[in-house]
């Protein structure tokens, strides 16, 4: 169900690479990344300690619970959103992808993967 749900969410996003699905603890759940991509779970991980790090200094600086990040980089945008407290999307995308479609497209699916994630 997962697959479905993380294809037509890149499939909603022109420029999107991939979009994993993955627990804070850095477990890879599902990922809809381009062929050949052999690191998801390695991305998952990582991008879990970011996610704790960034949610402790906003915590920190008393701005609340974290609920998204952008990164840009010199070729490509990366979108790390909450989706419950103990899962997170990662969104990969081409540097001319819109940020804020993604984002939109995100909220869109958030219901749809909070319902899967209820097992």
């Amino acid at each position: 169900m997962f697959q479905t749900l993380l294809r037509n969410l890149a499939d909603r996003v022109p420029g999107t690479v991939g979009v994993i699905l993955a627990g804070t603890d850095g477990v890879l759940l599902e990922a809809h990344t381009a062929a050949g991509r052999d690191c998801d779970d390695l991305l998952a991980a990582e991008f879990a300690a970011v996610l704790k790090t960034c949610g402790k200094a906003s915590a920190n600086a008393g701005i609340g619970s974290m609920q998204a990040a952008i990164l840009v980089t010199e070729k490509g945008k990366l979108l790390l959103e909450t989706i419950v407290p103990d899962y997170f999307l990662l969104m990969l995308l081409e540097h001319e992808a819109h940020a804020g479609q993604a984002l939109f497209e995100i909220s869109r699916a958030r219901q749809e993967i909070q319902v899967e994630l209820a097992f």
